[in-house]
Parts: structure tokens; sequence; C-alpha cells
């Protein structure tokens, strides 16, 4: 897939506000002056359609995590290497300082990166306990 700024190489990065794909700083440079502008005068970033629904029906969801299986998830060696990656970091604030966080965060799980953050923490807060 082509960077969506130049056309010419092959994308390598996501913006991690609008999720357009890009190749190198030199395009991001570019992207990020426009795309801080589309943002500010419409007041939020400019989403693609998700292409999966990741939205649960609201009676399934349970919210209440025991702090045992919270404590799981600061121990992980694999979580701790997760998040080193600047990008999944960003896209972690984006979702936590967002005003509508349920639809950045299907944004979001089209990132594989995101994915396997949420594999990650899901399998340790569902580990049966031994």
């Amino acid at each position: 897939m082509k960077c969506d700024i130049c056309g010419i190489s092959d994308k390598k990065y996501k913006c991690p506000v609008c999720l357009i794909n890009y190749c190198s700083k030199e395009c991001f440079g570019k992207h990020k002056e426009k795309c801080s502008k589309e943002i500010s005068e419409s007041k939020g970033p400019e989403l693609k359609k998700p292409r999966v629904s990741v939205s649960a029906p609201k009676e399934s969801i349970n919210l209440e995590v025991p702090d045992e299986k919270l404590e799981l998830l600061g121990q992980s060696e694999e979580l701790k290497d997760l998040l080193k990656n600047q990008h999944l970091r960003k896209l972690l604030k984006i979702v936590d300082g967002s005003k509508d966080p349920e639809k950045i965060m299907q944004m979001a799980m089209l990132e594989p990166l995101f994915v396997e953050y949420v594999d990650v923490c899901m399998s340790l807060v569902n580990e049966e306990s031994s």
C-alpha cells in the first residue's frame, strides 16, 4: 500500500489522530499541518469508517474487574514490552482523552498493535485464578 500523502513510497506509519498512512517524516510533516487544521475546525478527528464492529451489546459488558486481576496487568512483562511502543502509547492517550472513546476505540481496533494490546489485557483479566 502506498503513502496517502506522496503516493510514491510504501506506507510505513499511521497518523495517530486520523489514521492516514504515510511513509516518512517529511510526509507526516505535510500531513500534520493539514490534519491539525481540519481537527480544530471540525472539533474532532476525521475518522475512517471501521471495517468491523467491535462493540458488544451493553447488557453483556461486565465493567467490574477485581483488584487482583488489575494487578496482573502491572506485573505482565508482555504488556510492559508492548507499552514501550510510542505509537501504542499515543493511541492510548487519544482514546483516554476522547469525548467519544467508544468511537475512537473502534478506530484504534483497526491497528494490529492496539488489538494485540487489548488481547493481552483481556487474557490477563479473564484468566481463571490458579
